[in-house]
């Protein structure tokens, strides 16, 4: 329903979806593919439990849980609906822009990839 509200007001279709709190399962695969979705998650998290904006900042440069440096091609999850991620992006993007980091949309990442976006498929990040 959601899908169909943000195409009817503005005629852009959705097509990736984020499952909440990361959580899979073979019915969030299949409904996905049913909407024409992917699923994408995320590899780096401000972590939506922290108050302080530098300490989020600093999280997702190293992750605090299991000391996980940012690299090329993670994808952050940061909540805009949270004023202290929001002030966290201040920081973060001018640092990442100063590191040499080019920063895009999930949708850019994914078509720059060499096998673009498929309906229906699992995105996240490859373990080398």
């Amino acid at each position: 329903k959601t899908n169909d509200i943000v195409f009817d007001n503005t005629g852009f279709a959705i097509c990736l979806l984020r499952p909440p709190g990361g959580s899979m399962g073979w019915e969030v695969t299949r409904i996905a593919k049913e909407q024409g979705m992917a699923v994408v998650k995320w590899s780096q998290s401000g972590n939506v439990h922290e108050q302080d904006p530098e300490k989020i900042a600093q999280n997702v440069q190293k992750q605090i849980v299991n000391g996980k440096e940012l690299e090329d091609g993670d994808i952050i999850l940061l909540h805009d609906t949270k004023e202290r991620m929001v002030s966290a992006v201040e920081l973060i993007i001018p640092q990442l822009l100063k590191e040499g980091y080019q920063l895009v949309t999930v949708s850019e990442l994914l078509n720059l990839s060499e096998e673009g976006l498929e309906i229906g498929k699992t995105y996240h990040k490859q373990e080398n």
